[in-house]
């Protein structure tokens, strides 16, 4: 079974917070989570023309990655209740693949990760 890890990522910034149980969490583990999120963080942004509609809110992805880096699974785990945020988190998402290659030690063929992405607007 995959481990878990969360981070938040917010106006365009991510922050690690792996949540992956305890005898399976690694410094390892928790040393790619940052490295993921960091890389997500690179590929989040929030367009003007949503913001302007007033489209704020946290999608809630979940997805795996492969040994080699790439998103296996991609799915909404939680709506932020705009299809359009929806919808840009998943493609910001796809849009990062690949992401770096998980460490060597990692027991699992497949690392599964739930991200909350949120957008707010700025007031």
């Amino acid at each position: 079974m995959p481990s878990d890890a969360a981070a938040t990522a917010q106006n365009g910034s991510a922050a690690s917070a792996a949540e992956v149980p305890s005898t399976r969490r690694t410094a390892a583990s928790d040393g790619y989570a940052l490295r993921v999120f960091r890389h997500i963080r690179r590929y989040k942004a929030f367009p003007a023309a949503l913001a302007g509609k007033g489209c704020e809110g946290t999608v809630l992805a979940r997805f795996s990655l492969t040994r080699e880096g790439r998103i296996d699974r991609l799915t909404l785990a939680r709506s932020s209740g705009f299809g359009e945020l929806d919808r840009l988190a998943l493609e910001q998402l796809r849009q990062a693949a690949p992401f770096p290659k998980p460490p060597s030690s990692a027991a699992e063929d497949a690392l599964s990760f739930l991200v909350p992405m949120t957008y707010r607007l700025e007031a």
